[in-house]
């Protein structure tokens, strides 16, 4: 018997490995306005300005709280990564 069913004793192996996959998914790392601000070395308040436009990286808010996904975060800076200081930014491609 696995340590998972031992916490769920009579769940069947499928559906006890279910629970801990979507546990997993469901843990999700989030980044406070501060630091974020401080990881991509910008002010808070400019992030805040962002978040109007809707020109930067998407964010939840938990009641009066403002939040990043690390996912997100990392998502968008893997669509900002250039090669040479020629390459467009994301957002002017295809622009003239």
């Amino acid at each position: 018997m696995s340590a998972l069913n031992n916490m769920r004793p009579g769940l069947p192996n499928a559906v006890a490995f279910e629970l801990r996959r979507d546990n997993a998914v469901n843990q999700e790392t989030f980044l406070t306005e501060r630091e974020l601000a401080e990881r991509h070395k910008r002010s808070v308040k400019t992030l805040r300005n962002a978040r109007v436009s809707g020109t930067y990286v998407k964010f939840v808010r938990f009641g009066r709280s403002i939040r990043y996904r690390l996912s997100d975060v990392m998502e968008y800076e893997a669509a900002n990564l250039m090669r040479s200081t020629s390459d467009l930014p994301p957002t002017n491609r295809g622009r003239q």
